[in-house]
């Protein structure tokens, strides 16, 4: 973590600016600490990564207990005050967590294999058709990424801009942090039901293929439109209907395979659909790497939520959190981009 990362953030629960209590350093800035809020919540830096979800101090004990003489006081007092809240995070989290964690681990710093079965100028081109705006319109802005798995996105979107956060529930933010080496680019494990930063925080708000992975899209929605400054830009991803047999098979499949442990869907998986994939792919031309097979299919069957909307459905949601100029700025298949300005 660098340090100015700091003066972003603020408090998932409360919003209150965080103190930081260091407790290693590295070569690339700070390696463990601790943010602690002015409501008593308290927050781990592991592996050079903030991690702002309320349960992280759970998911973290044994590396906190070794490094605080005071952490079971500080768990117990955190707990006895905001239980509840805590408990509620770490139940709709927990599966969620382990399935994209394993996903964007099969991709790792790999930065040779494809993502959506796009090389690395379609994927830059995708981005900013989604986004609708010329890379040079971002220069001076203050960027999120909601929900940025690999972070491949965060780092383009950082080179024209001056400040970029990719944010994702998972730990495939270390991966990513680890492959960043640009100063203005930030990764952090969070939430979006309970995002760490100031309302209104960012020029531009960008969520791909999230939302819809959540327990309510429109929930998921509003909370991350706050985020929007004014005159800021909100773009988002989201499945539409689609009628593609291959498409409704899988999502047939999930009504079996996502209440399955994630590991066992992973070597399900490998000895049965990705092999069929692989020589289907072969085929039609294609030599995908299994691992860019892998993810695509666990992005499918894996995750414990999986919505679709209509562009005219997302639209309402736009007008509705203050948005003009709401407009669909790429569309296939399967799903379809949208952005909207926030009014003054």
């Amino acid at each position: 973590m660098q340090s100015d990362l700091l003066e972003h953030l603020r408090c998932p629960y409360c919003n209150s600016t965080l103190e930081l209590e260091t407790i290693e350093v590295c070569t690339t800035g700070i390696k463990t600490a601790i943010l602690t809020s002015s409501c008593t919540m308290f927050f781990p830096v592991i592996d050079g990564v903030p991690r702002m979800l309320l349960e992280s101090f759970l998911d973290h004990q044994q590396i906190l207990k070794e490094c605080c003489q005071d952490f079971d006081s500080r768990k117990d007092a955190v707990l006895a005050k905001y239980g509840e809240p805590i408990r509620s995070a770490t139940r709709r989290n927990a599966k969620s967590k382990k399935s994209f964690s394993l996903e964007w681990k099969l991709l790792g710093n790999r930065d040779h294999l494809r993502v959506w079965h796009t090389d690395a100028v379609s994927y830059r081109n995708q981005l900013f058709a989604e986004i609708d705006l010329r890379e040079e319109e971002l220069a001076g802005k203050k960027v999120i990424d909601v929900g940025c798995g690999h972070g491949r996105s965060t780092r383009l979107l950082a080179a024209k801009s001056a400040l970029a956060i990719g944010m994702d529930l998972g730990n495939s933010v270390v991966d990513a942090a680890a492959n960043n080496a640009s100063p203005n680019c930030h990764f952090i494990q969070a939430d979006l039901h309970y995002p760490p930063f100031s309302p209104g925080y960012f020029d531009l708000v960008y969520s791909s293929g999230v939302l819809h992975h959540t327990e309510s899209t429109s929930n998921s929605f509003n909370t991350i439109s706050t985020l929007t400054g004014a005159n800021g830009i909100l773009s988002v991803w989201l499945y539409r209907p689609c009628h593609d047999f291959v498409q409704r098979f899988m999502l047939f499949l999930r009504r079996f395979t996502v209440n399955l442990p994630v590991k066992l869907q992973f070597w399900l998986y490998f000895f049965t659909l990705t092999p069929l994939h692989w020589v289907i792919s072969f085929i039609k031309g294609n030599h995908p790497h299994w691992r860019e097979i892998m993810i695509s299919q666990l992005d499918v069957l894996s995750p414990q939520f999986r919505h679709e909307h209509t562009p005219d459905e997302v639209e309402k949601w736009y007008h509705a959190h203050r948005f003009e100029k709401v407009s669909v700025t790429t569309m296939n298949e399967i799903g379809f981009s949208m952005k909207g300005s926030r009014i003054l």
